[in-house]
């Protein structure tokens, strides 16, 4: 699955529950626009919007952080090699390590 097809996936999951004014709002961009590209007819900048999505919906909730972090984050975290020069860093990899998340990532 393409980068772009992903991204309208995550769109069209997160319209259905919300609807495109709210995602519109999420992405910065309007409401017809993220219906056009959820659709695959938008005729503007496709991959813009494209990373606009994947910017705000492609992320997990991290246990350590308490926070959202985007996917590359967490799989550089947790496939890193332990950071044993900082003790704070290497906390939150022991976190990651035992994360029930990180089967989905990897």
């Amino acid at each position: 699955m393409s980068t772009y097809d992903k991204s309208r996936e995550l769109a069209k999951k997160y319209a259905d529950e919300h609807g495109f004014t709210a995602l519109g709002k999420l992405i910065g961009y309007s409401r017809p626009t993220v219906s056009l590209f959820v659709r695959g007819l938008y005729p503007g900048d496709a991959a813009a919007v494209s990373k606009a999505v994947l910017k705000k919906l492609n992320t997990v909730v991290c246990p350590h952080l308490r926070r959202d972090i985007g996917l590359p984050e967490c799989q550089a975290t947790s496939s890193s090699r332990a950071p044993m020069h900082n003790p704070m860093k290497l906390q939150h990899w022991r976190t990651c390590q035992r994360c029930p998340k990180k089967s989905e990532v990897v």
